[in-house]
């Protein structure tokens, strides 16, 4: 355990955001992985298992480059640009030594939800702004939707059907900073009804201001009628 704890404190201190700006919260076996050493990614799990663990699959392994918990991670803030995580989906007490957990994991019973939960706000966390967060998700046990019901954030899209070779779903989420972060450091500014100026209040003073060239942060409706009403269209 110290072994595992020192090697994780090593990594931590080497670790160049620079280079290795993926993250695979919960990498299991890396199943989905073409390169399972992929070199700018960061592989985790809880648990650490040697070949011949899964007796139906000699060659399985689960060899993470850290043992850590995706609900409480040893990352900064907005360490990553691209998150992917295949969290456990199983729950059945019937499958606790199938091969199926044995390779993915269980989840306990009572605090599924909260675990969930707890993972999905420390994964946005260390993700930064606009970065991809890919959730992998299989239905056998949990629908998908009550899980989806946990996260504060709606996915940008994903497949939600299912088959009978398959219940594997993918959903897609990027953090996009909200409005009023975006903006935190420009209060008191407001878009006057003119789609080319701004309205900046000041202790009651008004001051419009006049754009040469459209806004970047306008509709492209917006920038219609502006180029439109300057003959440019």
């Amino acid at each position: 355990m110290n072994q595992d704890v020192d090697y994780a404190c090593e990594l931590i201190e080497n670790w160049d955001p620079k280079k290795q700006f993926i993250l695979d919260a919960c990498c299991g076996p890396k199943f989905m992985w073409f390169d399972k050493h992929h070199p700018n990614t960061i592989y985790i799990d809880i648990r650490s298992e040697q070949k011949g663990f899964v007796e139906a699959r000699k060659n399985v392994e689960i060899q993470p480059d850290m043992i850590a918990d995706f609900r409480d991670l040893p990352f900064p803030d907005k360490s990553f640009r691209l998150v992917a995580w295949d969290p456990p989906h199983i729950i059945r007490k019937n499958y606790a030594k199938h091969d199926m957990t044995l390779k993915y994991g269980i989840l306990d019973k009572e605090s599924w939800p909260s675990d969930y939960r707890r993972g999905f706000m420390e994964l946005w966390r260390v993700l930064e702004d606009y970065g991809v967060l890919i959730f992998k998700f299989n239905d056998n046990t949990l629908n998908f939707k009550k899980v989806l019901e946990l996260f504060p954030v709606q996915p940008l899209f994903g497949n939600t059907i299912s088959n009978a070779k398959s219940k594997t779903k993918w959903f897609c989420f990027m953090k996009i900073p909200t409005q009023e972060s975006v903006t935190s450091g420009c209060k008191g500014l407001k878009r006057n009804q003119h789609p080319d100026s701004l309205e900046l209040s000041k202790k009651g003073q008004t001051l419009s201001v006049k754009r040469t060239k459209p806004s970047p942060d306008l509709t492209s409706e917006e920038k219609y009628i502006v180029l439109k009403e300057r003959g440019k269209l």
